[in-house]
């Protein structure tokens, strides 16, 4: 029996690209180009919150639950699942904890 999860709200969906926006920063801050991470690339590319979202939280997506599109993912289950997979690939990286933001940042940051 297949439950039916509610799809993530527009404030994970916000906290998501906020999210990706900081992941992308702290790429640049440490140095680490597109090339560094993606290991099949062969140009050097600065991060921004688009090609984090496009190369590695779709590329999680895929990969865990056969989904391309962020507004597939079930509203709790998928999106942690997804940002416990990218911190942990993050600190491979040499990338600090980058905790997903709350309601609050996601407020102020407008």
């Amino acid at each position: 029996m297949k439950i039916n999860e509610e799809k993530r709200t527009d404030a994970q969906n916000k906290a998501l690209h906020l999210w990706c926006e900081q992941i992308a920063e702290e790429y640049n801050n440490a140095g680490l180009d597109i090339e560094a991470v993606i290991s099949n690339f062969t140009i050097d590319l600065f991060w921004t919150k688009e090609s984090v979202k496009d190369l590695i939280i779709r590329t999680a997506i895929t990969r865990m639950f056969g989904k391309r599109s962020t507004t597939q993912l079930s509203k709790q289950d998928e999106i942690d699942k997804v940002v416990d997979v990218v911190t942990r690939f993050n600190s491979k990286m040499g990338i600090g904890y980058i905790p997903f933001p709350s309601i609050d940042e996601i407020i102020n940051n407008k």
